[in-house]
């Protein structure tokens, strides 16, 4: 293996800088929260993570859209809990998301800017869980 030397370290950085720059300035379209606590991970949170992840790779919004983790254990029944946060109308909540739920909630919701009505936490159930 060849030993890095301090001008190639150099090339290296300049070759990525435009790469670099483009991630930390990109404007955010989207923030995808994927509910991932105890409960969540239980019913498969992972994967759906991973599903969402794939597919905002997938049509090129790796910078356009940030996918989260976080604990969203008061939708404990409902898990695996998506929310999806959007310049413009509320944040909106999707309840008992699969892989391929929530593949269709990408598309759908981000790239159509249609709610998936089927899967949406309405309001009472928000009110239940004092969200």
């Amino acid at each position: 293996m060849q030993k890095l030397t301090r001008e190639m370290l150099h090339k290296l950085r300049d070759s990525l800088v435009n790469e670099i720059k483009i991630r930390q300035t990109a404007d955010k379209i989207a923030y995808v929260i994927v509910g991932m606590g105890e409960c969540g991970l239980q019913k498969g949170a992972k994967d759906v993570f991973t599903a969402i992840s794939k597919k905002v790779n997938a049509l090129g919004l790796r910078g356009s859209v940030a996918v989260i983790q976080a604990d969203m254990e008061s939708f404990w029944d409902r898990a695996p809990v998506v929310e999806v946060i959007m310049e413009g109308p509320k944040p909106v909540k999707y309840g008992r998301v699969t892989p391929e739920t929530a593949q269709k909630i990408i598309e759908s919701h981000i790239i159509n800017k249609k709610t998936v009505t089927e899967y949406m936490l309405d309001a009472a159930e928000a009110r239940e869980n004092h969200v």
